[in-house]
């Protein structure tokens, strides 16, 4: 079936016929990702280029026939999920994140609906950044035996509230 897609890449068509070392075809998995009550066949055809590249297949039967209804690129060391009729596509984004593309049956096709990543934090062994513990400047005595006096200047007694502890910017990604 997957082999009569004219949508396929050279690179996939020798990977079908085996004339491509070190590529391989992922298994067909079916799951009912339209809720026609059909399943449609998921596949991915590894290539061997430097990149690592994959590309994930999905089929459907309309009116009798095959027909494609998604086809997209991914890293090789992607996996995907089927969570109800969404196909959730999960792929490393360098050694500390993690992308995970949703894609939904819209009448027609499987299409784009949301993409999120996820950072995992510093790589095993990699010395990462260390982030900064919020402090408050210690109370500054004005005499040996008096009361200190706040960063702010304020005297410092028993009734004197403490002052608010610095806060710094998240980084948004």
């Amino acid at each position: 079936m997957l082999l009569h897609d004219p949508a396929l890449t050279d690179l996939e068509h020798r990977a079908l016929s085996g004339d491509c070392t070190g590529c391989t075809v992922q298994p067909a998995q079916y799951r009912d990702l339209s809720g026609d009550g059909r399943p449609e066949l998921i596949t991915a055809v590894l290539t061997a280029e430097a990149d690592g590249r994959a590309v994930l297949h999905v089929y459907g039967e309309r009116d009798g026939k095959v027909v494609p209804v998604l086809a997209v690129g991914a890293h090789a060391a992607f996996t995907a999920d089927t969570v109800g009729r969404d196909l959730v596509l999960h792929e490393p984004d360098g050694p500390t994140a993690r992308t995970s593309s949703t894609y939904r049956w819209n009448a027609v096709r499987m299409a784009f609906v949301d993409r999120q990543t996820v950072y995992t934090g510093p790589a095993d062994g990699a010395a990462g950044c260390p982030t900064p513990e919020p402090t408050v400047p210690a109370a500054r005595p004005t005499s040996p035996d008096g009361p200190g006096v706040g960063p702010d200047g304020r005297r410092l007694g028993r009734s004197a509230a403490p002052s608010p502890v610095p806060t710094f910017p998240t980084r948004q990604r």
